[in-house]
């Protein structure tokens, strides 16, 4: 370690996942080929601003991150420091209302199916659709074998699947 940490990280993320929704797409040899990337924008890819706010706020050793603000893709982070310094309090604004009042560019997904997985009640239902979306994905882009080895991860609130009836890690 070189024991330096940026002031500020600006990410981008994947908004197809509203909070709580975690997802991040693990490596897979798959990817280092040439792939199909000729489908118009795909959920597969990345990581969902719930991820990253967990890694950066709670994961991650000291100094952690508080998330600032999310404009379009790209969610802003602050070391707790800088943010103490610059806006009176290292608390983080609710990551519901950043999402809810960024304008939404998210990919692959329609603005219905959004708009209903956001506000929806059934996280259990709405985890399968996901994680079925997403696999299907995978296979239109890596193709139908390396799509259904590539791994990701989906979980809500870094909760343990048990906890939530549905599986976390999609093998």
């Amino acid at each position: 370690r070189f024991g330096h940490r940026p002031s500020s990280i600006i990410l981008e993320v994947n908004l197809a996942f509203p909070p709580p929704f975690e997802f991040a797409m693990e490596h897979d040899p798959a990817w280092d080929s040439p792939h199909n990337l000729e489908l118009p924008g795909h959920m597969a890819h990345g990581c969902s601003l719930s991820y990253a706010a967990r890694m950066l706020t709670k994961r991650l050793e000291a100094p952690r991150y508080v998330l600032f603000q999310v404009s379009k893709t790209d969610a802003l982070f602050l070391r707790e420091d800088v943010a103490a310094r610059l806006l009176g309090s290292s608390v983080a604004p609710d990551e519901f209302e950043c999402y809810q009042s960024n304008l939404i560019e998210a990919h692959g997904v329609v603005p219905t199916r959004l708009r209903r997985w956001f506000f929806g009640q059934d996280v259990r239902s709405t985890l399968a659709e996901m994680r079925n979306l997403v696999r299907e994905e995978l296979g239109e882009i890596l193709g139908d074998e390396a799509g259904v080895r590539a791994r990701f991860q989906l979980t809500v609130g870094g909760r343990a699947d048990e906890e939530l009836g549905a599986g976390g890690e999609d093998q």
